[in-house]
């Protein structure tokens, strides 16, 4: 009895160890033709977020930009060359001078003058001022690209954030999105303008501060 117990162990042993050895080969076996799949797949640019990929069709299923191109407010901008579910939403922050707007912008500024006259600036002052606060800035890149971007050297003429990209090359030539990223840091890293103490009137003054 002892030894029939032994050889039925043994026995279911051994059939373990070959299911086991059976299932692993047919694994092993499976992963050629997998990596094969993932090698014949092929590589290029997304029509979403314009960036490019080893495996495309597999980065496609699962990037957001493509699902957004389905959406009845989404779109490609012409500013950054990205897809977004809220095109215009994203255009007022990123490129506004390409929105659509009214042919007669003389008496739309006219009109907005004469609603607060007091606290109107004309287009001079603000390009005067916009250049001083450009120069400025400590980061010589950060200044080219603010430059680039509201045209200081094409007399005010606007760029979009891949126009400017192209003009700074390297990987804000290859990506759009990364010279946005870049314009809108330097635009937060602008000085704030320092008031005159000329007019200044001390209330009260504290003799410990």
């Amino acid at each position: 009895a002892f030894l029939r117990v032994r050889i039925w162990f043994l026995g279911g042993s051994v059939l373990k160890t070959l299911r086991q050895s059976q299932t692993e080969a047919g694994v092993n076996e499976s992963l050629p033709s997998r990596e094969l799949d993932a090698s014949r797949e092929r590589s290029g640019k997304c029509p979403g977020c314009n960036n490019f990929f080893t495996q495309i069709n597999r980065h496609m299923h699962r990037c957001k930009a493509v699902q957004a191109m389905s959406s009845p407010k989404g779109g490609c901008c012409p500013g950054c060359n990205s897809t977004f579910p809220n095109l215009m939403k994203h255009m007022r922050r990123c490129c506004p001078e390409k929105l659509p707007r009214s042919s007669d912008q003389d008496a739309i500024a006219q009109q907005r003058k004469a609603q607060s006259p007091n606290d109107w600036l004309e287009s001079e002052s603000v390009a005067e001022a916009a250049r001083a606060s450009f120069a400025a800035m400590k980061d010589p890149l950060e200044r080219r690209a603010l430059e680039l971007r509201f045209g200081i050297d094409q007399g005010g003429g606007r760029r979009s954030p891949a126009e400017v990209g192209m003009l700074l090359g390297g990987k804000y030539a290859k990506n759009p999105q990364t010279a946005q990223v870049l314009i809108r840091t330097a635009m937060n890293n602008i000085p704030l303008v320092a008031d005159d103490p000329a007019e200044l009137k001390v209330i009260f003054e504290d003799t410990d501060l």
